[in-house]
């Protein structure tokens, strides 16, 4: 018969609690990284816990953000969420980093619903519009399919930029929705 052996039961006890039972820690300097406009004050930022994009293509996001924050604070933001958690999680997201009635933009890529979300937020929600942000997803949501989060990315903020600008975007898929629906209309008034 085998006898008892505390220090090696209590060695194996240790060694599952330090493998199983202690969270792993994330550092966000890994994976964070931001612009501040020294004439605004307003920031964008870039975290990217889902290592989309790489350490060169943060660089060029970042750059085509900067314009931007003359108006608000931009904000790029990667997550791997429950299913329709998305919009609240950009919004406390946007909330929790600017406590203040600041204005800004955040875009989401949720890898859990495989969703792309942009938020308008304090004041640039006029300019832009929950359609205009859809239209504006709707438009880069092939890059996004392909893979190029990067091209992606920037895109928004360009079409972000152009759309603060007064100037005018595609809007295709608003365009062809409008199409059907004149046209079931008429079926049902023909009828």
């Amino acid at each position: 018969m085998r006898r008892f052996d505390i220090k090696r039961a209590f060695g194996l006890l240790i060694a599952v609690f330090l493998i199983v039972l202690l969270p792993v820690q994330v550092f966000a300097g890994d994976n964070v990284k931001s612009y501040t406009n020294s004439d605004t004050g307003y920031e964008a930022c870039i975290d990217d816990p889902e290592f989309l994009l790489t350490a060169s293509e943060v660089d060029k996001v970042l750059s085509s953000m900067k314009d931007l924050t003359d108006e608000g604070n931009v904000v790029f933001v990667t997550a791997n969420l429950k299913a329709g958690a998305a919009e609240r999680y950009a919004e406390n997201y946007y909330q929790d980093r600017y406590r203040t009635e600041a204005p800004g933009l955040i875009f989401l890529i949720d890898m859990g619903d495989r969703l792309l979300l942009l938020q308008a937020h304090n004041g640039l929600d006029s300019k832009i519009t929950g359609s205009k942000a859809n239209s504006i997803v709707d438009n880069v949501y092939t890059y996004a399919g392909d893979g190029d989060y990067a091209k992606c990315a920037i895109s928004v903020y360009e079409q972000c930029d152009d759309v603060l600008a007064g100037l005018r975007i595609a809007e295709p898929f608003k365009y062809i929705s409008n199409i059907f629906i004149a046209i079931i209309v008429a079926f049902l008034l023909g009828f």
